[in-house]
């Protein structure tokens, strides 16, 4: 009877759990990881060719 009880508080534990799931919010954290990759590597050759930009307008001047 206990096992049997046992098994029912198990099934309502689980039953909100889809199957997948786990493996969705993986892909989902996979994605997002990939996208803040891609705008930190956006960000560095934007600051990169202000930098340069700067650079450049300061050799000018100094010509």
């Amino acid at each position: 009877v206990n096992e049997d009880e046992e098994n029912q508080d198990t099934a309502k534990i689980f039953k909100g759990y889809r199957p997948g799931k786990l493996k969705l919010s993986f892909e989902e954290m996979e994605r997002q990881r990939r996208e803040d990759e891609k705008r930190k590597a956006e960000e560095e050759a934007r600051r990169r060719i202000e930098k340069e930009k700067k650079a450049f307008a300061e050799a000018r001047r100094n010509m």
